[in-house]
């Protein structure tokens, strides 16, 4: 009688410690689809002050060629708030794969205990990142990259057909994409 308690115990801890793991997770996926607010914000908000800037006029102590230095300067504060949010959810991504393992390791557990195959959330969630999440993330990735790489670099050559800082735009998009699938192949390779 002894032992079956102690088991119902066991299991009521393993379980406890599921839940909270669980509910960690699940924190971190939200935080992760949250920052498409972040970015819902923070875009307008430089096309705003863009339109300010580009009815107002800016201050006489600022000596710039506008509007193609303005232009180049929105686009690269654009391009740099997104990359940072992309590598901040590498790490999140980092945090729901660690969960995500251990989770995998507690459903095991649970199912050998119980005897049951009903715990295999992890197991379907790997199979299904790789067949259709992974393809969702590729077309959304490929489809913000066009957004954010073929206009702004068709609105500065288009200023006063001056191709010089659309080159350096262009340049720094290929370095920061290149960063960005290397850090993406290190962590699918892990």
């Amino acid at each position: 009688h002894k032992t079956i308690l102690e088991e119902e115990k066991k299991l009521e801890l393993i379980f406890v410690e599921y839940r909270r793991l669980n509910d960690r997770l699940n924190g971190l996926t939200d935080s992760s689809l949250n920052d498409f607010k972040l970015l819902g914000f923070i875009l307008p908000l430089f096309t705003l002050i863009g339109g300010i800037i580009a009815r107002e006029g800016l201050p006489t102590w600022i000596k710039l060629n506008y509007p193609t230095e303005i232009s180049f300067g929105i686009f690269l504060t654009i391009l740099f708030v997104v990359s940072i949010i992309a590598f901040r959810d590498f790490l999140k991504l980092s945090l729901i794969k660690y969960h995500i393992e251990i989770i995998g390791n507690y459903e095991i557990g649970i199912s050998s205990i119980i005897n049951t195959k009903l715990f295999k959330n992890t197991e379907l969630w790997k199979n299904r990142f790789a067949e259709k999440h992974f393809k969702i993330y590729s077309l959304f990735t490929l489809l913000f990259i066009i957004c954010l790489t073929v206009i702004p670099i068709f609105v500065l050559s288009w200023e006063k057909n001056n191709i010089t800082y659309s080159l350096i735009y262009g340049i720094v998009c290929f370095l920061i994409y290149l960063l960005h699938f290397i850090t993406l192949k290190k962590y699918l390779k892990n």
